[in-house]
Formats: structure tokens, C-alpha cells, sequence
């Protein structure tokens, strides 16, 4: 008998319960079949997010706006899952005293935990929650700039966006804390363990998975050497990281003329006149190719490039980070560029 069989010999009632198929469908599904319906769910949810930039780059974490080749999207589903499978088998190997703890039922189960991470991919997609997330990063340079006094009076969004915004953001709360509880559940049926040790080894496991899916990533984007997502070169400009020591700045020259060169040159597909100013570490990450990729990709989102609008220079905590408006086709979008004190380009992001 396996970890599984001996769970159900505790429990020999057989009637379908409601609470149980939303909290433990574990009972009713598990091993190969859980692992094909929730591999192929992760999956879903990866490409869903594909279309609304969705990211789903952590064991918990999701977060939508920033631009990547689609493949990387259902790539951060499956490094998530596989990220917190070890610690969560090493847990159960040392704790569990099932006779029958199988690898097989840690897959499946842990896979079909991941379901409700679909609904967060479908949420995103919604066009108030899209236009409201512009605005959103729209209003942060403003603000960072002293250009405002607050958010609400900054924000452009059309109030009933707003609250389609806000019943997303709602919704994929309610995932976050009902996907946690099926991870706990999982485990907990698959290895056959319950009580104050289940929990604290469960929580120090999804710790641990964190770690190793944030160290997956991290050598995902080294190994495609030139297709990374573009805003994984520079944090982009943050309540938090303004709050971590911005200041406006009231000469900006010589960052400017390094951003605007870098996107006149991207303007005119000289993709290697573009990385002229990079600094070592983004040659190494974006080469002339990818970065004229991810040019493409922006030009087929937004259509054709017109011509540079407004800049606005800030410093970020000893960087200078340019934000370039510009005037696209279809939308104007910001294109925010760190250079370092040196005059290189040491940081890329679309917002």
C-alpha cells in the first residue's frame, strides 16, 4: 500500500463531498492522472499569461506588464512546480511513516494544486484590469518626479476599470490563498502527515522551493544568452524602491543623451549601435539579435515606432534611470533606461 491507500483507509467514506473536491481532490485524483490534468493546467495558465505578460515567476508570485518571448511564460509555471517538489519529498521521506511514499503522487498532487493559478491568467486578461495597470505604471514617474501629490489624483483610469481592477486583484487573492491551501492539502495526503510538523516543514519547504526557483530563473535568463525578457535588466522604478532612496534630479544631460541614443538607434534597426553603451554584464545578457527581437515584438504589440515624446531623469539608489515616452503606432509607451555612473547602459525595461 501506498501513502495514498493508507489515507483512504482512514477515511473509508465513499460519498462525493463538495468541500473535500475544492480542499483535497487529492482523495479522488491523484498520481499519474493528477500529474497529466495538472501539468497540462500549469501549462494553460502559462500561455493564458503569454497573452497578458502575466508572470507566474515564483512559487506564490505572479505579476503582470512585463514583456518576454512566450515560451518563458509556461517555462515559470513548470520551474515552480518543479522548484518545490524536492523539498516537499525530501520533508515527506525524513517525517512521513507511510510505507508507500511514492514520487509519482508528490508530482501529481503538487501539479493539480497549481489549478487555481488558471483563474489568476484569466483574470488578467480582462481589458479594464490591462488599461488600469497602464495607468498605474503611468502614474509612478509622476509621481516619483513630485509631479503629483497622490495616486488617485494621478491615476487616469476610468473608474469603471478601477473596479474591474480591483475585483481582479480580489479574485487572484482568493487563488493565492485557496492554491496555498491545495499545496498544503497535497502534501500533507500525498506523504501522509498532519499535526504541527506537517505545517512547520511544509512552510519551511515552500521557503526553500523559493529560493531554488528564483536560482532557476536567474540561470534560465544566462542560458538563452540573448532572449531574456526584456525587464529582467533593471528593477523597474517601484513605490518601493523610490521610497528606498530616490531623488529627482535637475540636471540630466548626459543620461539623457545615453537613453535617447540607445532608442534612436533601436529606431533605426541598428541593434548593435543600441548596445554600443552597454556595460559589461548586459552584453553578456542581451546580445544586438535578442535585443532587436524584443524591439520587433514591441513594434508588432504597438505598432510602428513614431518618434520620441517626454523624458524624465530620476536617480535610483546610486543609478540614473531615464523614462523615454514614446509615440508608437497604436499606444505611446515607456521605455525606462539605467545608466551608471559611468555613462553605461546598465539596465533595460519596457513599462
Amino acid at each position: 500500500m501506498n501513502a495514498l491507500s493508507d489515507a483512504r483507509s482512514a477515511d473509508p467514506a465513499s460519498r462525493v463531498s463538495v468541500a473535500r473536491v475544492l480542499f483535497n481532490p487529492f482523495y479522488y485524483l491523484a498520481g499519474g492522472p493528477a500529474l497529466g490534468i495538472g501539468l497540462a493546467l500549469i501549462l494553460a495558465a502559462g500561455l493564458i499569461g503569454a497573452l497578458s505578460q502575466t508572470h507566474f515567476d515564483g512559487v506564490l508570485d505572479f505579476h503582470t506588464g512585463l514583456p518576454a518571448p512566450w515560451w518563458i511564460f509556461p517555462a515559470e509555471g513548470v520551474i515552480d512546480w518543479l522548484a518545490l517538489i524536492l523539498p516537499l519529498y525530501l520533508a515527506g521521506r525524513l517525517l512521513s511513516h507511510s510505507r508507500g511514499l511514492r514520487l509519482v503522487d508528490v508530482l501529481g498532487t503538487q501539479a493539480l494544486a497549481r489549478a487555481p493559478y488558471l483563474v489568476v491568467a484569466l483574470a488578467a486578461l480582462l481589458p479594464g484590469y490591462r488599461r488600469t495597470t497602464s495607468a498605474l505604471v503611468e502614474a509612478l514617474p509622476r509621481l516619483a518626479g513630485g509631479a503629483g501629490s497622490g495616486l488617485p489624483g494621478e491615476l487616469t483610469a476610468h473608474p469603471a476599470d478601477l473596479a474591474v481592477f480591483c475585483a481582479a486583484i480580489l479574485v487572484s487573492l482568493a487563488m493565492l490563498i485557496w492554491m496555498v491551501a491545495l499545496m498544503y492539502r497535497a502534501y500533507a495526503f500525498s506523504c501522509n502527515l498532519q499535526g504541527a510538523g506537517a505545517i512547520v516543514s511544509f512552510i519551511v519547504a515552500v521557503i526553500v522551493g523559493e529560493i531554488l526557483a528564483k536560482a532557476a530563473f536567474f540561470a534560465l535568463l544566462a542560458g538563452v544568452g540573448g532572449e531574456p525578457t526584456a525587464a529582467a535588466f533593471a528593477p523597474p522604478v517601484t513605490a518601493s524602491t523610490i521610497g528606498a532612496g530616490a531623488s529627482t534630479a535637475t540636471s540630466a544631460a548626459a543620461p539623457a543623451e545615453v537613453a535617447a541614443a540607445m532608442i534612436d538607434a533601436l529606431a533605426r534597426d541598428d541593434a548593435a549601435g543600441a548596445t554600443r553603451d552597454f556595460d559589461a554584464t548586459m552584453k553578456r545578457a542581451l546580445s544586438p539579435n535578442a535585443l532587436q527581437k524584443i524591439w520587433q515584438d514591441l513594434a508588432t504589440r504597438n505598432g510602428a515606432f513614431q518618434k520620441r515624446l517626454e523624458s524624465r531623469h530620476m536617480k535610483v539608489q546610486g543609478f540614473d534611470v531615464v523614462l523615454v515616452k514614446c509615440q508608437f503606432a497604436k499606444r505611446p509607451v515607456t521605455l525606462q533606461v539605467t545608466v551608471s555612473a559611468g555613462g553605461e547602459v546598465s539596465g533595460f525595461h519596457i513599462r
